[in-house]
């Protein structure tokens, strides 16, 4: 096991401690919730939530961003993220904005508004967050896309460091594109968890939902693989899944969205998979029963650690360089 160096300069650990409490969210926000429900004071609040999480429109609805999610989404921990492979956008086009260019709808200004109303946040967050979202949305152009992503690998850090937040500076390349990234929507019933991928932007990627964003001019990023795909997923090697994956064409037929090609490089390098070669072994019946029966799988890994190069769940430090390529129109 190779330690790791303890004179590591302080950026390296940030970018170490954003990356923990990325690949950990799920497990720590599982525990959150169950330690809740441990203690009777806290069933009336649960209970609300969980309905509250059932009955929930956000990841269907399809709306424009809100300025938390603005806020979020240009917060300085994202480029930490970014730094930590690093990841990098290589544009080869220009692409029509899908919404006119506004200066007051910068950083600076999505946190005075979110400042200023946090009183009323705590209380009607709902409603308010809503409300604010259409009163300084800025005017759609009427130009759409659906940006496809490959290869999903094992997690798909390159979507969320490069395209779904500002951590690699997506709105200086493309600017007036803000796209949400699409994830399955059982993602969403997972307690606490799920307002960490709404806080981004984040949506199902149900056809209602992505239907419901292109007519509201909202570009998306769909990851083509899925679950499949990330099966493959194994240093230096690319292999993609393309059959039986043309749902989004028909979506872009119907919506009039132009589609856009990106390759992420060094995707599948962050992580080594437990992949036997044994196609009828137990490893290989476990994959294909989630996603046929759960509709995703969850793939044996290994990376790094916190202390060590060699044993652990966090990716490794690989680049990860993403091909943005012109647009296809229909």
């Amino acid at each position: 096991m190779t330690k790791l160096a303890l004179n590591s300069p302080p950026e390296r650990r940030y970018e170490m401690a954003v990356m923990v409490w990325h690949t950990v969210a799920i497990p720590v926000a599982l525990a959150a919730f169950f330690l809740c429900c441990a203690f009777p004071p806290f069933w009336p609040f649960i209970l609300y939530y969980l309905v509250f999480m059932w009955l929930d429109p956000r990841p269907e609805r399809g709306t424009v961003l809100t300025p938390f999610q603005r806020w979020t989404r240009q917060a300085w921990w994202w480029k930490s993220f970014a730094s930590y492979f690093p990841v990098r956008l290589h544009k080869t086009a220009d692409l029509k904005p899908c919404f006119e260019i506004n200066p007051r709808n910068d950083a600076g200004q999505t946190v005075k508004n979110v400042l200023k109303w946090w009183y009323k946040i705590l209380v009607w967050w709902y409603f308010v967050i809503t409300f604010r979202s259409y009163r300084l949305a800025p005017k759609a152009t009427g130009q759409r896309y659906i940006f496809g992503y490959h290869p999903h690998g094992i997690i798909g850090m390159g979507a969320v460091g490069g395209i779904a937040t500002e951590g690699a500076g997506w709105s200086k390349l493309f600017p007036g594109i803000p796209v949400r990234l699409l994830t399955l929507r059982s993602n969403f019933f997972l307690p606490f968890y799920r307002e960490y991928l709404l806080s981004i932007g984040a949506c199902s990627v149900s056809r209602s939902s992505c239907m419901q964003l292109l007519r509201n001019n909202n570009p998306i990023c769909i990851v083509l693989g899925g679950a499949r795909e990330s099966l493959l997923a194994k240093p230096g090697k690319m292999d993609l899944i393309l059959n039986n994956r043309f749902g989004f064409v028909k979506i872009a037929l119907r919506t009039g969205a132009s589609m856009v090609p990106v390759l992420a490089y060094g995707e599948t390098n962050i992580y080594q998979q437990l992949n036997p070669d044994n196609s009828d072994g137990p490893l290989q019946k476990y994959h294909k029963f989630m996603t046929k029966y759960m509709g995703f799988t969850i793939p044996l890994f290994h990376a790094r650690g916190v202390f060590n190069y060699n044993k652990g769940i966090l990716p490794y430090r690989n680049p990860i360089d993403i091909v943005v390529g012109d647009a296809v129109d229909r």
